[in-house]
């Protein structure tokens, strides 16, 4: 399942997608560019594989980062991107860290906080392009 929608990742309102089926969560290098926190190295050299067939490698990330949502901040962990159309994409791994649950119909995350609040994130699943979910779907089904 994928959803699109805003956030605010180290205070800053960001455009965000969040997919299920993504193996690392990612952030735009170009968003980046406001980060106050340096680069960290990885342990282990990331291989990306792009929609478009291209790999690309990533040995930095920012393990830290804050997203806020309904007011309580989460952190995450991103490594830095070349993307366009979205500022940051979290994946499956960042929800289960924070005890998420998905409901498909309504399109609506449920994520707890450090505290045990549950928070809600709506994004606005039907003012993706068509474009975009073309793209991922295609990318999940090159992984078949």
């Amino acid at each position: 399942m994928i959803n699109v929608g805003t956030l605010q990742i180290n205070r800053r309102y960001t455009r965000i997608l969040i997919d299920t089926g993504a193996q690392r969560s990612f952030v735009s290098e170009s968003f980046t560019k406001g980060f106050n926190e340096p680069l960290v190295p990885m342990t282990q050299t990331l291989l990306v594989s792009t929609p478009l067939g291209d790999d690309i490698e990533r040995d930095s990330h920012y393990p830290s980062c804050e997203v806020e949502v309904e007011g309580q901040t989460l952190t995450c962990d991103f490594a830095p991107l070349g993307m366009i159309e979205f500022n940051a994409i979290l994946r499956m791994d960042w929800g289960e860290k924070h005890h998420a649950k998905v409901d498909c119909y309504t399109k609506v995350f449920k994520l707890e906080s450090g505290e045990g609040l549950i928070l809600h994130f709506e994004g606005d699943m039907g003012k993706a392009t068509s474009c975009i979910i073309s793209v991922v779907r295609a990318r999940k089904m090159m992984k078949k």
